[in-house]
């Protein structure tokens, strides 16, 4: 065989051993853990329907989990596939309820998209910074009184107040109006 051969075999073999190698890495990375009826269920696919999981399972250790999920997916795919049998994936039913699905992923994928453009750290400081400044400027102040019929009685009151009475107290007892049992409370207002 000629140099020339050679070094066109050996770069064939090369380059048609370049794809099985991509795809030994990939599966290395995303290994294959089952098969069903030709279909193969990956590493990636558990791992998603982890997250589907109720919040405390999706803390257990992807160990203890692993062999559920799996079971949990090859039966998903041999249900499938008996249902495809069966011809419900032509159904009426079928097909409006995938029109549905097919909805809501749209809006769920135009919602992220849009909140992955929108919502930067600085749109979100700046909403922050807002807030607070808004929040500032909304100074409440917290009231009570006590209602009564006379001047007098009013003076009275004072007299008690200025020497020391407790001015809830005082509220219960003499006050005529509905807030007097609340001892003359009257909440929290804001300017104005």
């Amino acid at each position: 065989m000629s140099f020339r051969w050679t070094t066109a075999a050996l770069m064939l073999a090369v380059m048609t051993s370049l794809p099985l190698a991509a795809v030994a890495k990939e599966e290395e990375k995303d290994p294959i853990v089952a098969r069903v009826n030709g279909e193969e269920i990956r590493r990636s696919a558990l791992d998603r329907a982890r997250t589907l999981l109720p919040e405390q399972y999706r803390q257990i250790p992807m160990e203890m989990v692993f062999k559920v999920l799996v079971d949990s997916l090859v039966d998903m795919e041999l249900a499938a596939a008996d249902a495809r049998e069966q011809g419900l994936h032509r159904s009426d039913v079928f097909k409006k309820q995938m029109a549905r699905i097919e909805k809501q992923v749209l809006q769920r994928m135009a919602l992220s998209q849009e909140m992955e453009s929108k919502v930067t750290d600085e749109a979100v400081r700046k909403r922050y910074d807002t807030f607070v400044e808004a929040a500032a400027s909304n100074e409440e102040v917290h009231a009570r009184h006590i209602l009564l019929k006379t001047e007098d009685e009013a003076k009275a009151v004072i007299g008690e107040l200025d020497g020391g009475g407790d001015f809830a107290q005082l509220a219960r007892d003499k006050s005529t109006g509905p807030s007097g049992p609340g001892g003359g409370d009257l909440g929290f207002f804001g300017r104005g």
